[in-house]
């Protein structure tokens, strides 16, 4: 008989089976992709790192599409560097092609299959190991996530290889391995910031378990902090170089504080208060970061850099939550509990509509709630079944559960004061992979010695905590206007204006008081040459947002094309005065001024009133 330690024949068999699956679903999907052009286009944060990763590569820093600069090599990092780095490598040997991100994202899947198995095995034996691969392999979401260009798959990853230098440690106890667990903390953090704390969480393991074992544990837990911190110092010292501020990776965390916590916080959609008043346009992106700061500065009246906008964002979300601590409360709770939900939520793309159109996606298995709580059965299992049956047999084994458990707590943990978003969850999947697995080997052992009592206890328990994670989103209906309105941001990226242009009638058909809709459809619209449908849409943009300066200036400028100047001449007066620096709505408004006749005193008046330059 085979050791434990052996892999049979018929093990790699079947893991081979499963690899085999599961490459043959992302070709499926990658297909479904390369078929519509338009869905390989970047959009919300996957357009920022495309640009952020050119430019590494290519040098040219200047954004397509008319988006702002946000100038990032001259000032500190506004979002973890982590991912955009890791696709100018893909982009430099690729030729800065999207499609070469999306295979290596897949390939990385693969690997995440083969790691969870190993991983899996190793904690609760064969059986689990297999089982914990199929569901890593066939999940969905993690489908979906390796086609975009976001980090989760490259997190699942450097997740994967962490836990196997901690157990590589846990087996035999070197210094080499604590360090490199330290380091890949820093990478690790340096993708997602919120990973830092593992640092000490993990040198604190370190030296608990080892204080017993070996001599001189403190040095272990040390290294593991040093390689965490010789990880991440090159980031801060990059942010002290390039703009004189001590930021530690990114300086987002005050923004994405205060979009949890504020008065309209909508758990979901990233509504930041005060944007309109500080980019005079409604909604905002990362292109939008230094303007955000230079709008702070503004209305400070004083400079204060990009941790210091971080700093009067935060001062804000903490003001929210000391006026109205009910309301604050409720926010965190109703997060904490949604996070564990079966609402795939997102404010990059309306993930249940990107399934539904997928003829792939919509027919794969995976529901988050049910993976965590058989991942809670597993854990419960391993507390009762103290090494017996397969499950975490030694101390080591039963050491890196506590791991698992404390990983999938603090990741859980560092976003409920924040937003819901489905790939803030994603990276704990392998581990809540294995836990689950642990459970259903176990609950398949129960039913083959028709031991019903603790079966059915287990089950009907773990229906009713799905049941309490359930029905906090009832009643959830995805945003339909959002996704034909990003669908249509993808087809004229893609060059296909008319299937543009039909997204945006959909989407305004849905919900007209939305002023980027109206605001998209104008100039869908104006790219037709329809101007009179086009200048109907910019007022009514104009209408529902009076302080937008791109609604005021199409405005302007369409009315100059339909022959009104002196009706262009008011949205054009009114768009230079919202940014008088920009000099297309100040040659605007002189135009419009000299098709009415103005003499040019008047309009060097009307131009001085603007705000010179």
């Amino acid at each position: 008989m085979a050791s434990h330690h052996t892999v049979t024949r018929r093990e790699w068999l079947l893991l081979g089976a499963i690899l085999l699956a599961a490459a043959a679903l992302r070709v499926s999907y990658l297909r479904e992709l390369i078929a519509d052009r338009a869905m390989l286009v970047p959009v919300v944060d996957a357009i920022f790192h495309d640009y952020w990763a050119r430019a590494l590569v290519t040098g040219n820093w200047t954004p397509a599409g008319g988006f702002g600069d946000p100038m990032i090599p001259l000032h500190p990092f506004a979002k973890p560097p982590g991912y955009a780095y890791f696709m100018a490598a893909i982009y430099a040997v690729s030729g800065c092609r999207i499609l070469a991100v999306v295979v290596a994202q897949m390939a990385l899947g693969l690997l995440n299959v083969a790691m969870t198995w190993w991983l899996g095995r190793w904690i609760a034996g064969r059986a689990a190991g297999l089982v914990a691969a199929a569901i890593m392999g066939l999940y969905w979401v993690l489908v979906y996530f390796e086609g975009e260009l976001l980090d989760p798959a490259l997190a699942i990853a450097l997740t994967l290889l962490l836990a196997l230098s901690i157990k590589r440690w846990l087996a035999r106890p070197r210094l080499p391995a604590a360090l490199l667990a330290g380091l890949l903390i820093g990478i690790l953090s340096l993708v997602r910031s919120n990973f830092v704390p593992l640092a000490p969480l993990v040198a604190l393991g370190a030296w608990i378990s080892g204080r017993r074992r070996i001599p001189g544990a403190w040095s272990h837990a040390a290294l593991v902090l040093v390689g965490a911190a010789a990880a991440i110092a090159p980031v801060t010292l990059r942010n002290w170089r390039a703009g004189g501020e001590l930021v530690l990776i990114s300086a987002n965390s005050g923004i994405n504080l205060l979009i949890g916590n504020n008065p309209r916080a909508d758990l979901e959609s990233p509504h930041l208060p005060g944007v309109g008043e500080l980019l005079h346009k409604s909604g905002w992106s990362h292109f939008d970061d230094l303007a955000i700061v230079r709008g702070v500065e503004r209305k400070l009246g004083r400079p204060v850099g990009y941790g210091g906008a971080s700093r009067y964002f935060t001062a804000q979300a903490l003001a929210f939550m000391r006026d109205h601590p009910g309301r604050a409360l409720s926010l965190t709770a109703e997060r904490a509990v949604k996070m564990l939900g079966p609402v795939e939520y997102s404010n990059n793309k309306v993930i249940a509509l990107e399934r539904d159109a997928s003829p792939l996606l919509r027919v794969l298995p995976g529901n988050f709630t049910i993976l965590f709580v058989l991942a809670m059965g597993g854990v419960l299992c391993g507390a009762l079944l103290r090494g017996r049956r397969g499950f975490a047999r030694t101390p080591n084994k039963r050491a890196f559960v506590v791991f698992m458990v404390v990983y999938i707590v603090l990741l859980h943990a560092s976003y409920v004061l924040f937003f819901l978003e489905a790939r803030f969850r994603i990276p704990m999947t392998p581990f809540l992979a294995i836990l689950a697995a642990a459970c259903i080997v176990a609950l398949a052992r129960l039913a083959a010695a028709r031991d019903w009592a603790p079966l059915a206890g287990g089950v009907a328990a773990m229906g009713c905590l799905y049941g309490l994670l359930c029905w906090p989103a009832a009643g959830y209906r995805p945003d339909r206007v959002y996704w034909h309105q990003l669908r249509a941001t993808q087809y004229s990226a893609a060059g296909d204006p008319r299937r543009c242009g039909e997204e945006l009638e959909k989407a305004y058909g849905l919900d007209n008081r939305r002023p980027s809709v109206a605001l998209a459809l104008g100039q869908a619209y104006l790219q037709e040459g329809k101007f009179a449908p086009a200048a109907a849409m910019f007022q009514r943009a104009v209408n529902l947002m009076p302080e937008s300066f791109d609604a005021n200036l199409y405005l302007g400028y369409t009315l100059l094309e339909v022959g009104n100047p002196a009706r262009a001449e008011r949205f054009l007066a009114k768009a230079a005065r919202l940014d008088p620096a920009n000099e297309t709505a100040r040659q605007g408004l002189a135009t419009a001024m000299k098709l009415r006749g103005a003499a040019p005193g008047e309009i060097q008046r009307a131009l001085r009133e603007a705000g010179a330059r």
